[in-house]
């Protein structure tokens, strides 16, 4: 679990700063959102607690409310 985060610092001060500069501040702020999901995600993973997939929700969205069925 240390190792994710040192990670994530160290990927975080060279990804972010470029964004320094006052007119960046959006882009700070969104990248660094992405980041903490990214995070959170990988901290969720590194301490072997499933995730489940998008594609599975996804797919039953589309054969349950959509009625849309595939072969």
């Amino acid at each position: 679990m240390r190792y994710v985060i040192i990670v994530f610092i160290i990927i975080a001060i060279v990804d972010l700063s470029p964004f320094s500069k006052k007119d960046k501040r959006k882009d700070f702020y969104i990248t660094l959102m992405i980041m903490m999901i990214a995070l959170a995600l990988s901290s969720l993973y590194a301490l072997d607690i499933k995730i489940p997939s998008p594609v599975v929700g996804l797919d039953n969205f589309i054969r349950n409310v959509l009625k849309i069925a595939y072969k």
